[in-house]
């Protein structure tokens, strides 16, 4: 539990290494301060979040206080030396400290988390079932990846189906669009139709006419589309992501994303802005198979 003159939070703490530090430093990226323990032995680095809840600046003062792993009540003072970017729900209550700070705080020479790497991860509930045959204790506690895979799946399927029904909430209105922009646009070339009937040319080949002008114009836009997007994608994954903000966690599951195009992913796209304008289109073209041509080429008809 962190506490301030304010508030208190529940907080989980984790102690770095000197080797883990640059890690560290490079994967969070901090907005504010420093990570320099050697200079401040007793700071920590909190997040943005947790410092906009608890009131909490760099160079403030804080408390500490957990329960170890032999049941006894230890508290520390610290001094916040940094803010980090809370990136989703899970990191915005981690405060991080060296690890000597992590272990004095502890009192204990013992490791309190194992992790135990396997090569196969279908073996994890069967690995999981050894060890709680062997161990028993009430105080360790044994888990597998594959007891919080559902609340990830879970999350993951949410995230997918929405952004999927927002695209196609964005194509649905787009494809209404070009129908009716196609449909102005065979209303005021209407002479133009109908002089091509008169010169011999087929309901199909007319058809073809604006299929041909659509594909084209579709091909000129996914090449713009595809020269914008696909540098913004490189550009956001250089810089480590596109930060949202914290609020936006809980609909994304972390608020930094890193977009991926993959050759599917463009070559999904490419046929989705090339043949729905052409379907709007070819829709918009149904009406001239009852046209007349004489009341094309004279509108007063």
């Amino acid at each position: 539990m962190l506490y301030t003159s304010d508030s208190n939070k529940r907080i989980r703490i984790e102690g770095l290494t000197s080797e883990e530090l640059p890690l560290f430093m490079k994967t969070v990226k901090l907005l504010e301060g420093s990570a320099d323990w050697e200079e401040i032995p007793d700071g920590i680095v909190i997040s943005q979040g947790l410092a906009g809840e608890t009131g909490l600046k760099v160079g403030d003062g804080c408390s500490v206080v957990i329960q170890s792993a032999e049941g006894t009540i230890n508290m520390q003072d610290y001094t916040v030396t940094g803010l980090f970017p809370d990136t989703s729900q899970a990191n915005k209550y981690v405060i991080y400290s060296s690890y000597e700070q992590a272990k004095e705080l502890y009192y204990i020479n013992r490791p309190t988390h194992i992790l135990v790497d396997i090569a196969n991860l279908d073996q994890a509930g069967e690995v999981k079932k050894r060890l709680r045959e062997e161990i028993h204790h009430p105080w360790i506690t044994i888990e597998a990846y594959t007891d919080n895979l559902s609340t990830a799946q879970t999350l993951s399927n949410i995230n997918k189906y929405s952004m999927s029904g927002m695209v196609s909430f964005l194509l649905f209105i787009s494809f209404v669009g070009i129908w009716a922009m196609q449909v102005e646009n065979i209303n005021e070339r209407r002479k133009e139709i109908g002089a091509l009937l008169s010169f011999g040319f087929t309901r199909r080949a007319v058809k073809r006419i604006f299929l041909f002008e659509s594909a084209y114009i579709s091909l000129l836009f996914l090449l713009t589309g595809l020269g914008v997007a696909l540098p913004a994608i490189y550009i956001i994954n250089v810089s480590d992501g596109l930060y949202l903000g914290s609020s936006a966690s809980f609909a994304f599951g972390s608020s930094v994303i890193k977009p991926e195009a993959g050759l599917a992913d463009v070559f999904t796209a490419a046929l989705v802005a090339l043949f729905y304008p052409l379907a709007a289109t070819w829709l918009s073209l149904m009406g001239i198979n009852n046209m007349r041509i004489v009341k094309l080429l004279n509108n007063a008809y």
